[in-house]
C-alpha cells in the first residue's frame, strides 16, 4: 500500500500538538509506515508543495495569513483533520470574544498604538472550511493519533 503524503501544518498555536508527535519517540517510526510525512516544520526542515492525501492542521486562524493558510490547505488536500482544542474551539484566543468591556476597549488597554493591528472575531476552522475528522485534546493525545492513523 503506497504512504499517504501527508502535511502538518500550524496556525496560531503553541505548537503542543506537533510536540505531542514528536514526543511518540519510536513509535513515530511505525506511524511513517503509513504516512509520507512531506511537510512537517517540527519535524523536519523539508518541506514540499501539495497536493496531499492528507493534512493535518493544528491552532486557530487569527490572521488574514492564517485564514489564507487554511483556505490553501482545503484546496491542497483529500482529507483535512484537525488536532487539538484549538482548531475546534479557537483554544485561549477565543476567550476576547466574551469580553465585557468591547474589542475596541480591549485593543486601547492593550495596546498604546492600535494602527496596523487586526483584532478578528476568533472562530474555528469549521467556520472557514470542511473538516473530515478531528483529534481532540490540549495537546492531543500520542497514542490517539497512532490509533487515528
Amino acid at each position: 500500500m503506497p504512504k499517504l503524503k501527508t502535511a502538518i501544518i500550524s496556525l496560531t498555536c503553541c505548537e503542543g500538538c506537533q510536540f505531542a508527535i514528536l514526543d511518540l519517540g519510536a513509535k513515530l517510526l511505525k506511524v511513517t509506515e503509513f504516512l509520507d510525512l512531506d511537510n512537517f516544520r517540527l519535524g523536519s526542515s523539508h518541506k514540499s508543495q501539495g497536493p496531499y492525501d492528507v493534512i493535518f492542521m493544528e491552532g486557530t486562524p487569527i490572521t488574514d495569513e492564517n485564514i489564507t493558510t487554511l483556505i490553501k490547505a482545503r484546496r491542497q488536500t483529500k482529507i483535512l483533520i484537525t488536532l487539538g482544542t484549538c482548531t475546534d474551539f479557537s483554544g485561549v484566543a477565543e476567550i476576547k470574544n466574551y469580553s465585557k468591556i468591547g474589542r475596541k476597549e480591549m485593543m486601547d488597554y492593550v495596546y498604546k498604538n492600535v494602527e496596523g493591528i487586526n483584532n478578528p472575531k476568533i472562530k474555528p476552522l469549521s467556520a472557514y472550511v470542511k473538516i473530515d475528522g478531528k483529534i481532540p485534546g490540549c495537546p492531543i493525545d500520542k497514542d490517539e493519533f497512532i490509533r487515528f492513523v
